[in-house]
C-alpha cells in the first residue's frame, strides 16, 4: 500500500467506521473524569516526596497486586499507567516532570483480580485518587482538500514527447499556472501550496497534461477563487476533507486466512479463576485473554499501535513463542502470531492518538 493511499484512508469522511469524530469523542468522554468509576483501587497507597538525587535513576514495578515507584515522575506514571510515550501525553504542568515520588501501594486479592490484566487500571485509580488526575484520549484533524474529477475533465492531454520536443515547463505566477507535460500528482502539490493545505489527488487519472489555470486574485467571496477557476476550466474539483493530522506506523490485527488457532477458555472457570498473563522476553501466556488485550500487549511488544480488527468477542487460553533475536526484519513475532494463533499483523500507518490532562494536582503530604 503507498503512502497517499495510506492517507486517503484516513480521511475522516472515508473511514468513519474505524476512525470517526465521534469514536474519538465517545473515548475521550469515558476516559474523563469519571474514568476511574470502574477501575479496582489500592486498598493501601503511601505517596512521598522522593529524596533522591534527580539524576538518580527512577523504577516503576507494577504487579497484579502491588506497586512500587522509586524516585519517579507523575509524567512516568502516566505513562505507565495509560500506556503511551512522552510525544503523545499534552497539557503537562511544569512540575510534572521535575517533581519525584517514591510510592508504595498494595491491593487485597479481589481487588487485584478484578484488574485481570495487571497493574495499569489500579494505577490509573491511585493517580485520580490521590493526584485527581483526570484525562481524555483525542485523536487531532487537519482540513485538507480532495482533488478529484468533476463532471468531466477537460484537460488537453500533452503530445507524445518526441526527442526534438520541448521538455517539461511549469510556471506558477500570482493568480496563474501554466504547464506543458504536467503530472496531476505535481498539479496537486501546486494547488496545495497556493491553498495553504494539503491536497490529496484523488483523481486516479494517469497521464500528463498541458494545463492553463486562472483566478482572480482579489478576494470576492469566502471560497477561494482558485476553487471555482479549477472547476470550470480544468473539469476538476476541489473538495474540503478533514484527515487526521498525526499519522504513525502501526499494525492492524486481522484473522488470517487460514482461520483462526486460538482456543477459547473453558466459561466453567470464568468465576473461579481470574484471568492470568505472564508476559516474558520472547513469550505471552495467558488464560481468560481478550482479544482487546492481546493487542495491547503486542503493541507493547513491537513499540507501535496495534488496532484489533479481528472481531473476536470470546476470552481465549493461549500461548505464544518467537526468536528474540536483534534487528529481525519483519519482527519475528509477526510470523509466530500468523503461525501460533492464526491471526496476522498488517502494517499501517494510523492516527496517532494523545492523552489530553484535563486536571492534575499534587498530592498531599502522606
Amino acid at each position: 500500500m503507498s503512502l497517499r493511499q495510506s492517507l486517503a484512508r484516513f480521511l475522516v469522511v472515508v473511514a468513519p467506521i474505524v476512525f470517526s469524530v465521534n469514536s474519538t469523542q465517545s473515548r475521550a468522554q469515558s476516559e474523563g473524569d469519571n474514568s476511574t468509576a470502574a477501575s479496582p483501587m489500592y486498598k493501601t497507597a503511601s505517596i512521598k516526596l522522593s529524596k533522591s538525587s534527580i539524576h538518580a535513576d527512577g523504577t516503576i514495578k507494577i504487579g497484579p497486586d502491588e506497586l512500587t515507584a522509586t524516585n519517579e515522575t507523575l509524567q512516568a506514571l502516566i505513562e505507565h499507567a495509560y500506556e503511551v510515550h512522552s510525544d503523545q501525553i499534552a497539557g503537562v504542568p511544569i512540575w510534572q516532570n521535575s517533581q519525584r515520588y517514591e510510592i508504595e501501594a498494595k491491593a487485597d486479592n479481589s481487588a487485584a483480580g478484578e484488574a485481570g490484566e495487571g497493574g495499569e487500571r489500579m494505577l490509573q485509580g491511585l493517580l485520580s485518587d490521590s493526584f485527581k488526575l483526570a484525562v481524555h484520549r483525542e485523536t487531532r484533524l487537519i482540513q485538507v482538500y480532495e482533488l478529484a474529477v468533476g463532471d468531466g475533465s477537460k484537460l488537453r492531454e500533452s503530445a507524445p514527447n518526441y526527442e526534438d520536443s520541448p521538455l517539461r515547463v511549469i510556471q506558477v505566477e500570482k493568480g496563474r499556472i501554466a504547464g506543458r507535460e504536467v503530472p496531476i500528482a505535481t498539479l496537486a502539490r501546486i494547488l496545495s501550496e497556493e491553498l495553504g493545505r494539503p491536497v490529496l489527488d484523488k483523481t486516479q487519472l494517469p497521464y500528463h497534461y498541458d494545463v492553463t489555470l486562472q483566478w482572480p486574485t482579489a478576494p470576492q467571496s469566502s471560497e477561494p477563487p482558485i476553487l471555482t477557476a479549477i472547476q470550470e476550466q480544468l473539469g476538476l474539483k476541489l473538495v474540503p476533507q478533514l484527515m487526521f493530522k498525526d499519522l504513525i506506523p502501526g499494525y492492524e490485527l486481522l484473522i488470517a486466512e487460514d482461520g483462526p488457532k486460538l482456543r477459547e477458555s473453558d466459561p466453567a472457570f470464568a468465576d473461579s479463576a481470574p484471568p492470568v498473563i505472564q508476559v516474558e522476553s520472547g513469550r505471552i501466556m495467558g488464560r481468560e485473554v481478550p482479544i482487546a488485550t492481546l493487542a495491547r500487549i503486542l503493541s507493547m511488544q513491537l513499540g507501535r499501535p496495534v488496532l484489533d480488527n479481528t472481531q473476536l468477542s470470546s476470552h481465549y487460553d493461549l500461548t505464544l513463542q518467537w526468536p528474540t533475536a536483534p534487528d529481525s526484519s519483519p519482527p519475528a513475532i509477526l510470523n509466530a502470531v500468523q503461525e501460533q494463533l492464526g491471526l496476522k499483523l498488517v502494517p499501517q500507518l494510523m492516527p496517532k492518538e494523545f492523552l489530553v490532562i484535563d486536571h492534575v494536582e499534587m498530592p498531599s503530604a502522606d
